[in-house]
């Protein structure tokens, strides 16, 4: 039985058997993924549950790109067009 999102979370299935091999197995899925879950419960459970893929990793330069979300922001309110190259130019600035 493969893994649903609407179905309880496999963490929580693995915790109350105590065996994450069998929780994998019976999910068809790798034990790494759920001991990685078990170790990240608590970000997990704080996410929105559509958010909890965790695609997308932490910033490099977290000021750097608010600034630049700030500037595209003005940009599209001014009616300027923003393309990539004008993005990279102002990236390096």
């Amino acid at each position: 039985m493969p893994f649903n999102i609407n179905s309880p979370h496999p963490v929580n299935k693995a915790q109350e058997s105590n065996n994450i091999r069998a929780t994998a197995r019976k999910y068809q899925m790798d034990p790494k993924n759920i001991r990685r879950w078990m170790k990240n419960k608590s970000i997990l459970a704080a996410m929105k549950p559509l958010k909890r893929a965790r695609r997308s990793r932490k910033e490099f330069y977290p000021e750097l790109e608010s600034d630049l979300q700030k500037w595209i922001k003005n940009q599209c309110k001014d009616g300027k067009q923003v393309t990539t190259v004008s993005i990279r130019i102002k990236f390096q600035e």
